[in-house]
């Protein structure tokens, strides 16, 4: 997939400033790494993505659900508000590929995550997730 060839770049880059500039780290967070896994799930899950002002979700499934896509190098994400579908990815810098951590229904993670942050955000954890994704249908299928 291009859009990994296109990462592999960013991730040498990163790894040079960081040898070349010690005790600094060059993360590629925020609105980078979003839009790089809002791509990928275009691609590999067969999203149409909405237009990136969008309130609560990213991107809409061929019935018309709505999905809110997360990505993440941590062990938590951050919701701002409850999405309809939500689908929660790591992003294993390492092997070059991301690792679905959650693929349902946005109401029970809304629920069990964490009250609201003074940044407006409520926070879970992978694990959590994981826990929650067990024995449930995953709502969000790959391209065949």
């Amino acid at each position: 997939m291009e859009i990994f060839n296109q990462l592999e770049k960013l991730l040498t880059i990163v790894h040079e400033l960081e040898a070349n500039y010690k005790g600094r780290k060059f993360t590629l967070d925020g609105h980078l790494i979003g839009s790089i896994a809002e791509v990928y799930c275009e691609d590999y899950y067969d999203l149409t993505l909405l237009i990136m002002s969008e309130k609560v979700h990213d991107a809409v499934l061929p019935n018309g659900e709505k999905v809110q896509i997360k990505v993440t190098q941590a062990n938590k994400v951050g919701l701002r508000h409850e999405p309809e579908i939500l689908l929660v990815l790591f992003l294993d810098k390492k092997n070059l590929r991301f690792e679905e951590i959650y693929n349902g229904y946005g109401k029970e993670p809304w629920e069990k995550s964490n009250t609201m942050s003074t940044n407006g955000q409520r926070f879970i954890t992978l694990n959590k997730l994981k826990e929650i994704q067990v024995n449930k249908q995953k709502l969000v299928n790959a391209r065949d």
